[in-house]
């Protein structure tokens, strides 16, 4: 017999009792239940990988109100630090069922039998949103078709590029204990400006791989500027598959600075800051207001033609008076400036927070 049962903070159950003290007719408590599941938290961190243009994340895996352990007790936590662990186990039973499979292997399992997701309106995420899909241990554990890599991307393209042919070619292995034929399967409906071109069949024996190979022979002049994505599908294993692919006509949009971190040095008065450059930049700089007045202070760095990757710089003192201020960041590049506005402490305050935070 199941017994359905439900929690509450131990707040929200103080106020129930004062409503019940408070309302002496108090006689129910109205509940509304929704069942929901598979939806990507809005804070999930999205791909494409710039320069490259790769298509990440790998996979999905729940990182939402999971119950984890806290001091003195447990708390449902939400982040990465959530979902990998989930990763992290299933690719070690999966390593327990396939002790000879390599780091490939594992992760082609896992993203090879991943459920791919749809949003709320039945549209389904971008594979620079979910990757593969979501992980489902027990069907990559069982798993004897594998491709990878696991998604597929065919680069960025430009108004002014001519038509150009480019090939991606993955691998499949058969894990079966008999011959499989295998059918890869493009979008069935190509729009105009571009065509497929994959073989026919693929035919492998027990314990063999294969590569294969996929052209894409497209006109950029003629498809619509943006992220062009879908799937393709390999047939004649237990179950078909489903590799995502990407690539972009004109750059795609992405943040040209972030994760902007200032604090104190190593050494008493010397200051540090960090910036991520998605892209690179062919300016950067970060401008200093005061925090009070947001007059102009100072520029604390400025650089041109940056590459993509950290960026940071250390001082051993900053030639500004103590106190607080705000930092305006930016990033040009390719026409597009990004800003990101913090507030940073100068002076003897930065030196007692960090060792309030050790």
């Amino acid at each position: 017999m199941e017994l359905p049962v439900v929690s509450i903070s131990k707040e929200d159950g103080e106020w129930l009792l004062e409503q019940i003290e408070e309302h002496k007719d108090f006689q129910h408590v109205r509940t509304i239940y929704r069942h929901e599941e598979d939806f990507i938290a809005p804070f999930s961190s999205r791909g494409p990988v710039t320069q490259t243009w790769e298509v990440k994340p790998d996979l999905v895996a729940p990182g939402v109100a999971i119950d984890s352990t806290v001091p003195k007790g447990y708390l449902a936590l939400n982040g990465t630090s959530m979902a990998a662990p989930h990763v992290a186990g299933a690719a070690a039973l999966v390593k327990q069922a396939h002790p000879d499979w390599t780091p490939d292997q594992i992760k082609a399992a896992l993203m090879n039998t991943a459920k791919q997701l749809v949003k709320s309106d039945g549209e389904p995420y971008y594979p620079y949103e979910q990757g593969a899909g979501r992980l489902q241990v027990d069907k990559a554990v069982e798993a004897t078709t594998l491709a990878y890599p696991g998604a597929l991307t065919f680069g960025k393209y430009t108004k002014d590029d001519p038509r150009e042919k480019r090939t991606v070619t993955f691998t499949i292995e058969n894990h079966d204990d008999v011959a499989r034929t295998y059918h890869v399967k493009p979008p069935f409906e190509a729009p105009d400006g571009l065509q497929w071109e994959v073989p026919f069949s693929t035919t492998i024996k027990p314990g063999e791989k294969r590569d294969v190979k996929v052209n894409l022979d497209l006109f950029p002049q003629v498809l619509a500027e943006g992220t062009h994505h879908g799937e393709i599908i390999i047939e004649g294993g237990k179950e078909p598959i489903l590799v995502p692919y990407v690539f972009f006509i004109e750059e795609p949009d992405y943040p040209r600075a972030m994760a902007f971190n200032f604090g104190p040095g190593d050494q008493p008065d010397q200051y540090r800051y960090e910036l991520y450059l998605p892209g690179g930049a062919e300016e950067m700089g970060i401008a200093l207001y005061d925090a009070d007045t947001f007059q102009f202070v100072k520029f604390l760095d400025v650089k041109k033609n940056v590459g993509r990757g950290m960026v940071g710089q250390v001082w051993d003192k900053l030639d500004v008076p103590d106190g607080t201020y705000k930092a305006l960041i930016y990033a040009r590049k390719d026409g597009k400036e990004d800003t990101l506005e913090s507030t940073i402490i100068v002076g003897p305050q930065v030196l007692d927070e960090r060792l309030h935070d050790d």
